[in-house]
């Protein structure tokens, strides 16, 4: 095979423009959450499908391989998250003793 049937373009990216667009207002980000919806819809998406997007690029491979930090920070809060919607990160079992040492690490 020749270089040229293997060469991939350089800065190619397996991402949409939207997925694309989602990662990078995630990380430029600063303010409150209140705005943030109304910033979302200057992008031109309703807040809710701008976390259906974000829920998908951060479970895509490529997104971490384009934003490596970010990804792992936004997949950090939402497992923190989905931990405070279902009791604490340390919780037991139902009838188990808490002094047994049930920890995460």
């Amino acid at each position: 095979m020749s270089g040229e049937e293997m060469a991939i373009p350089d800065n190619s990216s397996f991402l949409s423009s939207e997925e694309l667009a989602v990662l990078h207002f995630e990380k430029n980000w600063k303010g409150r959450s209140t705005r943030k919806n109304n910033a979302i819809r200057e992008l031109g998406m309703s807040p809710s499908h701008y976390y259906l997007v974000l829920g998908r690029v951060i479970d895509n491979p490529d997104a971490l391989m384009e934003e490596p930090e970010l990804v792992r920070r936004l997949l950090r809060l939402r497992e923190q998250r989905a931990a405070e919607r279902h009791g604490t990160r340390n919780s037991s079992h139902p009838g188990s003793d808490d002094t047994e040492g049930n920890t995460i690490g």
